[in-house]
């Protein structure tokens, strides 16, 4: 994955800025004024450093620091203007100066690096709509069959979970996700309050689901935890020669039995993450979340769910 973001190293998460196991600090930022808080004490040596260097704020620096890892590397977004940039200002300038702390002899770099994608699609009749019994062909190389020209949802997430499935191949400890007001099942099955959430093999094997649920009922934001089944994994295999997976039935989720379990296993066959289970050579965890119940109303004011558990259980008290 360092490889394709074009980052020279691996990567994870740090939880502060003076554990001593790293030797350098990498800081990206489009102004000093902006570290605050933990980050604070990052201002000094960089200010001290502008007295006797001009281009501190337009180059890559190396400054010395009383903290453990005794290498501070500031490098620099330069003014941004928000009408065209974007976090590919951030990126070049975070692996510039990744490049250069490598340069000074540094062998430990952490970096906070999550990743996300936005599947998005338009309903609309026309030439290039697909319709009922037709075969499509996944990222993964799956034939699926259409089944319900309505389950659209599931179909655009695919291909997005299957390209993030091989960048995760080569990351170190990845968490896949898909997360969308996707079911009416889910709403029947839990009510219009909870987010349903539901893992895979690997993932259930960490007790995924129940770690987020924990951090939901600590800040307020309830998640209901679901399995998938191998019915569920049943319902989508091909029923004939001509298609691998189906896609749907005919009937809405909230009259199909295990409507908001099925989908999950539907995305976990199509984008191939079928080979990342357990019993694989690369097991991949992956949770599926149903926001359809929680999300709030449309047209209407949304909840954030489920953004808030998300901080609880990876950010807070980390970062």
């Amino acid at each position: 994955m360092a490889e394709a973001l074009r980052i020279p190293c691996e990567v994870a998460l740090a939880s502060n800025i003076v554990d001593g196991q790293f030797d350098a600090i990498v800081v990206v930022t489009d102004s000093i004024e902006k570290l605050q808080g933990t980050l604070q004490t990052l201002q000094p040596p960089i200010s001290k450093q502008k007295e006797i260097d001009n281009a501190v704020e337009k180059d890559v620096s190396l400054v010395q620091t009383d903290l453990p890892c005794k290498r501070l590397v500031y490098s620099p977004t330069g003014p941004l203007n928000r009408d065209y940039d974007d976090v590919r200002r951030f990126m070049d300038a975070a692996v510039k100066g990744i490049e250069r702390a490598l340069k000074a002899g540094a062998k430990s770099i952490l970096l906070v690096r999550p990743h996300g994608g936005m599947s998005m699609v338009r309903n609309s009749v026309g030439e290039e709509a697909y319709v009922a019994d037709e075969i499509i062909i996944s990222r993964a190389g799956k034939r699926v069959r259409v089944g319900n020209t309505d389950a659209e949802g599931r179909m655009v997430m695919a291909d997005v979970l299957c390209k993030f499935k091989e960048l995760a191949v080569d990351a170190v400890n990845p968490h896949l996700f898909t997360i969308a007001t996707l079911t009416g099942h889910a709403v029947r099955a839990v009510g219009p309050s909870y987010s349903l959430v539901m893992d895979n093999g690997p993932a259930r094997k960490q007790r995924f689901s129940h770690h987020l649920q924990e951090a939901g009922d600590v800040i307020g934001d309830p998640f209901e935890i679901s399995t998938i089944r191998r019915e569920d994994h049943d319902f989508h295999r091909g029923k004939s020669e001509y298609e691998d997976i189906l896609q749907c039935n005919n009937l809405p989720s909230s009259q199909t039995a295990r409507g908001h379990q099925s989908p999950a296993a539907f995305l976990i066959q199509t984008s191939g993450m079928e080979c990342h289970g357990i019993d694989s050579a690369k097991p991949l965890a992956y949770s599926h979340i149903d926001i359809a119940g929680s999300s709030g109303p449309f047209p209407g004011q949304p909840t954030g769910a489920p953004i808030a558990s998300f901080v609880q259980l990876f950010l807070t008290g980390r970062v």
